[in-house]
């Protein structure tokens, strides 16, 4: 069982939801647009990219949102 911790308490910009749905979403994009994922439908829960989940929670949190879990 994996357990992940999200915390984010938005900006002066953007509410914390806006972050922690947009900011996961753009960095899929980014993952796409780079040519890492294959194309087709994938359930994001199955689709095992080496070192994709490590660069979109580091793009998170870059951006401050917090994520605590294990790679």
């Amino acid at each position: 069982r994996q357990e992940w911790v999200v915390f984010d308490t938005g900006s002066e910009e953007d509410s914390s939801m806006a972050r922690t749905t947009g900011l996961v979403t753009v960095a899929f994009v980014e993952e796409m647009l780079a040519g890492s994922i294959p194309e087709g439908v994938h359930a994001p829960e199955t689709l095992e990219v080496e070192g994709m989940l490590r660069r979109i929670c580091e793009r998170m949190s870059r951006e401050g949102v917090m994520i605590r879990g294990s790679f």
